[in-house]
């Protein structure tokens, strides 16, 4: 794979002709960052680059204009410190792309007003996708952690140690990772708020049903209690006694929640105030617990 180009076309062939399509190959941020040390920038400038076309084509620039880098001893892996520091510019580029995907998940979320405008499937969309950049974050790790333990520990002050490349790179993912925890979080808790505005609406929407609910149970009941005598039918000597029975039991049926709503929310209130303080003092007895049995330790 070390002599591949980047992909070029698709070739597509279904049962009666064949479709080719260009596919569009540049580098993200124009590849990877130069890996030679130069003396200053205006010496960067004046010399052309790898082409950054193949793998191969890279390692064959570096061995033909700058064989002064390699320190090459009777060891073969000394030949192979172009490759590492290739790979390893890769993994940064990969790093800086990664920060920028979750960097812009993350001010998706900032200087907003309201969260009245999103739903739920927008949130599970992101939630998904920083999924997928955390298990890739895990699998890069993984793969760096592989090249460590290939890599012989040297002078941190050669150029030729990568090592302390793979290092650096260990760390920024750890960081990657730690930041896409963090968003991660932030998402469900945003899921969560959205769900619950969603069932706010719902309530809202079902509401007339329910008043509607409310004004024809009592309606209905009446008119069953008093269809059981004949006077009380409509036209009947007694009919005034329906409106004079269902229309005071409305009301009292809608004046309940109107009185007691205002106890049940002090209550709900009181009770998740006790609740909140309770959970703080055990918080702060396992701290302190843990306090002393460190203290003890120590």
């Amino acid at each position: 794979m070390i002599v591949d180009e980047p992909l070029s076309q698709v070739v597509v062939e279904s049962h009666d002709h064949i479709e080719v399509f260009k596919v569009d190959s540049d580098p993200y941020e124009d590849g990877y960052a130069e890996i030679i040390k130069y003396n200053g920038l205006s010496e960067a400038l004046s010399i052309e680059g790898p082409p950054r076309t193949s793998m191969f084509d890279d390692i064959c620039y570096y061995f033909e204009n700058h064989p002064s880098a390699l320190n090459v001893i009777p060891d073969p892996r000394s030949a192979t410190v172009f490759a590492q520091k290739i790979i390893a510019s890769h993994f940064l580029l990969l790093a800086q792309y990664t920060f920028n995907q979750l960097s812009y998940l993350e001010w998706q979320l900032t200087r907003r007003e309201t969260f009245a405008d999103l739903h739920v499937q927008w949130v599970e969309e992101r939630w998904s996708n920083l999924w997928t950049l955390h298990t890739r974050l895990n699998n890069h790790r993984r793969n760096v952690d592989v090249v460590l333990d290939t890599l012989e520990p040297g002078d941190p002050a050669k150029w030729v140690n990568t090592r302390k490349d793979f290092k650096a790179i260990e760390l920024r993912l750890l960081q990657l990772k730690a930041k896409s925890d963090n968003l991660i979080a932030s998402f469900g808790g945003l899921a969560s708020m959205v769900s619950n505005r969603q069932s706010l609406v719902e309530a809202r929407t079902v509401r007339p049903l329910t008043i509607l609910g409310m004004t024809f149970l009592p309606l209905s009941f009446t008119s069953g209690l008093f269809s059981m005598a004949g006077s009380f039918t409509p036209g009947g000597s007694q009919f005034w006694v329906y409106f004079a029975v269902s229309i005071p039991l409305v009301l009292l049926i809608f004046s309940f929640p109107m009185f007691f709503a205002p106890w049940y929310i002090k209550v709900s209130e009181q009770s998740s105030d006790l609740s909140a303080r309770r959970f703080n003092k055990a918080s702060k007895f396992s701290k302190i617990q843990k306090a002393r049995q460190s203290f003890q330790e120590v």
